[in-house]
């Protein structure tokens, strides 16, 4: 009797496992092939404000504004694939000092891929034990991990932020009670928009706006999406052009400036710190 139950947790086991695998090979597959290439994207000299300090250890890049009060709700940033998280420190500095103020933490991956320690944020109410709420976002592959942590700990954070990203079938989150935000440039031409509506029954109930101004106050919508006019791909940082991204047909200063907006807009419609 023992032996048979022992048998058959062992035959349970490796079932599990390899249906873990199977889910996990895509988004596996696209990291090492990424990797393998040698394709490395290194940040471009960035203006930074004094109105915040950066500092980093070996886990983080940490933004925080020079004042003594600012919001306890956090953002927690994973950057893209083979991206150097350095390249977002720019943007994120913007948004650190926008509105209430906001404690920034980017998150330093294995190979500079998020794929590889996908749940590595689940640790930041550890490290950063003073701030109380935190919102999590990732850029390209750094969003399909974050969606991927959001699924496993859905009630670590109060909202998910999507730069350019989607979830796969394996992180489904359209059950979350929380907020999405996903954003894209018109001209991204490695995230399409046919590929977000594809996958937009992965996400909760979703509503498009085409300008700032139509942003939603009421919160029937959990999920809201929003194209950068004249954006791409790559001008969510400050690396360069990314092979295979279209031509944006603004500046990357003009975009980082609607991500700073829209992502305001976003965490005052949802009041976090009242």
């Amino acid at each position: 009797m023992d032996n048979h139950y022992n048998n058959n947790n062992k035959l349970a086991m490796r079932c599990c496992l390899s249906g873990v695998l199977r889910k996990n090979l895509f988004i596996i597959g696209i990291g090492l092939m990424l990797f393998a290439s040698g394709c490395s994207y290194l940040p471009e000299v960035q203006n930074l404000s004094d109105t915040v300090h950066v500092e980093e250890n070996r886990d983080y890049i940490i933004i925080t504004p020079n004042r003594e009060w600012y919001s306890m709700t956090g953002l927690v940033f994973y950057p893209g694939g083979n991206v150097d998280p350095h390249s977002y420190v720019e943007a994120l500095s913007r948004f650190a000092v926008s509105g209430l103020m906001h404690q920034i933490v980017i998150v330093k991956m294995p190979a500079n891929l998020a794929i590889l320690n996908a749940e590595k944020g689940k640790w930041i109410y550890d490290d950063f034990s003073y701030v109380k709420r935190w919102v999590l976002a990732g850029h390209s592959l750094g969003g399909v991990s974050a969606c991927r942590l959001v699924h496993e700990y859905p009630s670590f954070f109060f909202g998910l932020a999507l730069l350019a990203a989607y979830p796969q079938e394996s992180s489904d989150i359209n059950w979350w009670s929380q907020t999405v935000l996903s954003i894209r440039g018109e001209h991204d031409a490695l995230v399409s928009e046919d590929e977000l509506d594809s996958n937009a029954n992965f996400l909760p109930p979703a509503i498009k706006i085409n300008t700032l101004e139509e942003f939603p106050m009421n919160q029937d919508s959990k999920t809201v999406y929003y194209t950068i006019p004249g954006g791409n791909h790559a001008y969510f940082g400050q690396y360069g052009d990314q092979k295979g991204d279209g031509e944006a047909t603004i500046t990357r200063e003009k975009q980082i400036k609607e991500l700073v907006n829209i992502l305001q807009l976003w965490f005052d419609a949802y009041n976090w710190d009242e």
